[in-house]
């Protein structure tokens, strides 16, 4: 399994945006993408923001207010 090389060092993985679909339902979180890289980074980030309440906390913090529901 190959693994990206940015993917675990920040929650920003810009290279990756366009690479991504969101489409959550309800309380739901799907992420949906044919990039595998991508995927695991969105994976890498879910895993850091459970593993540390502060890494949560910063990402809601810094989160665009347009894709919050």
């Amino acid at each position: 399994m190959r693994r990206s090389s940015s993917c675990g060092s920040a929650l920003h993985y810009t290279e990756y945006v366009d690479a991504i679909d969101y489409d959550p339902e309800g309380s739901m979180f799907c992420a949906r993408s044919s990039d595998l890289d991508a995927l695991r980074c969105v994976a890498a980030c879910i895993r850091k923001a459970k593993a540390d309440p502060q890494v949560l906390a910063d990402a809601i913090q810094n989160a665009d207010p347009s894709v919050i529901e």
